[in-house]
Order: C-alpha cells, then sequence, then structure tokens
C-alpha cells in the first residue's frame, strides 16, 4: 500500500535535511582540508628555502609560480608603506 501524502511530504523533509546537513559539513571539511594544505605549503616552502629538503623537479613550476608571487606581494607592502611615509611627513613651507 501507498504512503499517505503527509508521510511522502515528511519524508522529503527529513531528506532534504540530511542533504543540507551533509553539505554544510562537506563545506566544513573543505575549508578545514584547505586550511591544512596551506600550511603544508608554507612548511615545505620553509624548509626549501633553508635547505633541509631539496627542490623535487615535479614541483619547479608552482615552486617558482609561489617566489614570484611572494616577490610580487613584498613589492606592493614596501611600495604601501613607501606612500604612508609619503604622506605621513608634513610639507615642509
Amino acid at each position: 500500500m501507498s504512503q499517505p501524502p503527509i508521510h511522502r511530504i515528511r519524508n522529503a523533509l527529513v531528506r532534504s535535511s540530511q542533504v543540507a546537513k551533509l553539505k554544510l559539513d562537506a563545506t566544513f571539511l573543505r575549508r578545514e582540508r584547505d586550511r591544512l594544505l596551506m600550511q603544508l605549503g608554507e612548511a615545505a616552502l620553509t624548509l626549501l628555502d633553508s635547505g633541509e629538503i631539496s627542490e623535487h623537479p615535479a614541483l619547479a613550476t608552482l615552486l617558482a609560480d609561489a617566489r614570484a608571487l611572494e616577490q610580487r606581494l613584498e613589492d606592493s607592502l614596501r611600495q604601501i608603506d613607501e606612500i604612508h611615509q609619503e604622506t605621513a611627513t608634513p610639507a615642509a613651507g
């Protein structure tokens, strides 16, 4: 015998709620994974820079890109500091 409409609606709501919770859990897990991968990458870069581990050829492009971005970031931050120093100094007059 078929379920009454109210039971079908209830079951659909329960399933929908389960899917929503699973999606939320997946989002949190993805964020945690991304955070840990970022920490892993930063730790690996520190070890590479200190010479404690050697550069693997398969990672050469990623490493070069990361270093180039780091340089661009440092340049931008230096320019910001320079602008702040220029605007903070009162004009002689």
